[in-house]
């Protein structure tokens, strides 16, 4: 039955449509700004704002309406286009294929994206669903205003800790980050093949998540703008969409307008709280991954989206009907495909709570159906792992058991020349605690805010979740490794969705403190959070007057255990003057606590939004690097993304990132990134057999030997010393063009003699093969 206007009495479109459009138009205009002033065009950057609405939001939009059987608020139905969006944007790239195949031709971002949406409104049973009214909301634009300051936050500080340093277009003496260059060169295959392959060595297969790169490749259109794309407007894109996410999910969980500021704000400005200025900074994990591993940033949207789909399946309660819970298995099989860490931690916690509600509910297990709900949505994360490892990228990709590995790394990098002379079971736990005191204690500090939640409801799941999530961070950081340490995705896959939930419960305690009219209240509540500032401050000044030299497992962990003591210290203060005032609440302590942790972390977020960026094509060029021209490359690059065919194989001489006393280091992807081609041979680093060589004799992957050295020397030859039977076996190979560089090693003279020169810059050559003759 379609839905009347006598349905939503109450509901009128322009406050809560001026309540989303006006920051949005605000934030768009601080994402142009901030791309453009560091490289990219203005008609790219309009470009791209008109692809992230028209071929991302306008579908997912209208497929969030289509999936909810009821209707949610026109803010929810906002927060969730984005996730939504991005799936269609993954079936684009796939249905795209499969058009190109069949008839030679694939849609466009915004050509597809309006056809979803479009779809949706022909078809009756989602019409209906599309053009109902959304539910009436609370018509205050402060949670808006402080979803958009988060958003601002965030742009701050891509702009100053990414893309200042990333530009656009390179000059001469810019640095990528070899991780940045191989998801350009990914996307690349992704946008080529529907059965991807390992792009810097042809023929190679792929054993790595690849979901970020076919979206990308989809998004991305014709390729020419792949480097920004992939480095700087997706990933920016996608942290953007994480905090919008947040928001709705925060006011989802603690069913209150609070929640959303709170988690929003959290997820996109709480950096780890750090009370020792000699160790080792904590990862921040926004802040450090969202550029290099942009495949973890679009799993922390899926993933968070997947967490908050199985809340409001487990819970059923009014607020969780904002959820599009249908799109769950969607969610689950996107964040397992983005990247392989994030669903086993989604699951983790999915296991904790359920574990939680069996022991509080032992008496009656099956007596409402919750336990059915948990096995449900477990059995849906295990098969979205499944189809991930057996299918989409079969194998460990390197990681590896071994629970002695944290320990050897704490001695060897946190704490070198120790003189610890405990042994056995109680030196690895002296090493590992104090090892984790230093890097993931301080990321996990906020989720202390959960027991407020646990206090509300010890049923509800979603303090559980989030607690089993980081339990699984925390124990796979300590019994895996990995060659490229990638046994941190674990930890980092759980960072969002702890800080998200325990923003809403931050969220929610600051609500109640306010809503008590008392000015009493409100101001030690001011007060409790100024005192969790000044604790870090002061904790931070009293560990700066211990010697850098200090030695044993006391100086690892006193300044988290003298800080630890501060809050319980000011914690119990407050309770007391709160009691002593006549204050009667419902887990005092543990407010008065999450408003001391809450104001713990804002001395170090306050500094972060302060900094300045860097400057534009900044060199960070080591002494043992391989000179090179990335402007030469890139222009290079852009040449053959024009003239060469999808299926033309480069050679080239660009092979190695660096020449070390060590080795040499394998990890030069600038050829395959910049051309969107793959290479006859150039950086074997992240190859998976590489990985697994690694893994299993212990030695530094980046600088192992490739796996067949008379190919690499006959690709090498093609340059250095040509030959026509060199050629024409190439040719056979399937290699089209060669790209040689003077800096990268000799190229001989007569090569312009047997192939064509096509584009010359700055040492950087570009050769056509000629067919051999008949």
């Amino acid at each position: 039955m379609a839905t009347t206007s006598t349905n939503w009495p109450t509901w009128k479109p322009w406050p809560d449509v001026l309540a989303i459009l006006a920051p949005a138009i605000v934030v768009a205009a601080a994402f142009g700004a901030a791309v453009v002033s560091t490289g990219t065009t203005w008609s790219t950057a309009f470009w791209w704002l008109g692809v992230m609405l028209f071929g991302v939001l306008v579908p997912g939009l209208a497929l969030v309406r289509a999936a909810r059987r009821r209707p949610a608020t026109l803010r929810d139905d906002a927060g969730w286009a984005g996730p939504a969006g991005l799936l269609v944007a993954l079936a684009g790239w796939l249905i795209g294929h499969l058009l190109q195949d069949l008839v030679g031709h694939r849609p466009g971002p915004m050509t597809w994206g309006l056809v979803v949406t479009a779809l949706l409104g022909v078809v009756p049973a989602t019409r209906r669903r599309l053009v109902a009214r959304p539910a009436p909301s609370k018509r205050s634009f402060v949670a808006p205003a402080l979803v958009a300051a988060a958003m601002l936050g965030a742009v701050k500080w891509a702009w100053t800790g990414g893309l200042s340093s990333a530009p656009a277009i390179p000059e001469s003496t810019t640095r990528y980050s070899q991780d940045v260059v191989y998801q350009v060169a990914l996307t690349g295959e992704l946008r080529r093949s529907l059965r991807p392959g390992y792009p810097p060595v042809a023929g190679e297969p792929l054993d790595y998540h690849w979901f970020f790169h076919a979206v990308a490749a989809h998004l991305g259109g014709d390729g020419l703008h792949d480097l920004d794309v992939v480095a700087r407007l997706l990933p920016l894109s996608l942290i953007l969409m994480l905090i919008g996410l947040a928001a709705v999910v925060g006011r989802q969980v603690v069913d209150h307008a609070a929640g959303g500021p709170g988690a929003a704000l959290a997820v996109a400005l709480m950096l780890p709280i750090r009370v020792d200025p000699f160790r080792p900074p904590a990862s921040w994990a926004l802040g450090i991954y969202w550029q290099p591993s942009p495949t973890q940033t679009l799993a922390w949207v899926w993933g968070l989206a997947l967490a908050a789909c199985i809340i409001a399946v487990v819970r059923r309660r009014p607020s969780d009907a904002s959820a599009p819970v249908l799109l769950l298995p969607l969610f689950a099989l996107g964040a397992s495909g983005a990247k392989a860490s994030e669903v086993p931690v989604v699951a983790g916690g999915v296991a904790l709570a359920a574990l939680v509600w069996l022991l509080l509910s032992w008496r009656r297990p099956l007596a409402d159906g919750t336990l059915v709900r948990y096995v449900v949505v477990g059995i849906v994360c295990m098969v979205a792992v499944a189809v991930g490892v057996l299918f989409l990228y079969p194998g460990s990709y390197g990681l590896q058991w071994d629970p002695q590995a944290v320990a050897v790394k704490a001695q060897s990098m946190i704490h070198p020349g120790s003189r610890l002379t405990v042994s056995g079971a109680w030196k690895w736990i002296v090493l590992t605690s104090g090892w984790l005191a230093q890097v993931w204690v301080p990321i996990m500090i906020p989720a202390l805010l959960l027991l407020v939640l646990v206090r509300r409801d010890p049923r509800d799941p979603t303090p559980w979740i989030a607690t089993g999530a980081a339990l699984v961070g925390l124990v796979t950081l300590v019994v895996f490794t990995h060659p490229g340490s990638s046994q941190w995705y674990f930890t980092l896959g759980a960072v969002p969705i702890v800080l998200a939930l325990s923003g809403a419960a931050g969220g929610w305690v600051v609500a109640q403190a306010w809503a008590s009219r008392s000015a009493s209240v409100r101001g030690a509540a001011l007060g409790l959070v100024v005192a969790g500032s000044a604790l870090v401050v002061l904790v931070r000044r009293l560990s700066g007057a211990q010697p850098r030299s200090a030695e044993g497992a006391s100086a690892w962990v006193a300044p988290l255990g003298w800080f630890a003591l501060a809050v319980v210290a000011v914690t119990v203060v407050g309770w007391a003057v709160g009691r002593a005032r006549g204050v009667r609440v419902r887990g005092l302590a543990l407010a008065a606590t999450a408003l001391v942790i809450m104001g713990a972390a804002l001395p170090s977020s306050a500094a972060n939004l302060a900094t300045l960026p860097a400057a534009r094509g900044h060199s960070t060029a080591r002494p043992t690097d391989v000179p090179t021209d990335m402007r030469a490359l890139f222009l290079a690059g852009q040449y053959l993304r024009r003239a060469a065919a999808p299926d033309d194989i480069v050679a080239t001489n660009r092979i190695y990132q660096a020449i070390m006393s060590s080795g040499k280091d394998a990890r030069d992807f600038t050829v395959a990134a910049f051309s969107g081609l793959r290479t006859d041979v150039s950086g074997w680093a992240y190859s998976g057999r590489i990985l697994a060589e690694g893994a299993r004799t212990h030695r530094y992957y980046v600088t192992l030997p490739f796996w067949d050295p008379p190919r690499l020397a006959a690709e090498l030859a093609l340059i250095t010393d040509p030959t026509p039977s060199g050629f024409a076996s190439a040719w056979q190979h399937g290699v089209r063009w060669i790209v040689a560089d003077e800096r990268a090693g000799p190229v001989s003279p007569t090569l312009g003699t047997l192939s064509d020169e096509r584009f010359e810059q700055d040492g950087v050559q570009v050769f056509r093969l000629r067919p051999p003759a008949a």
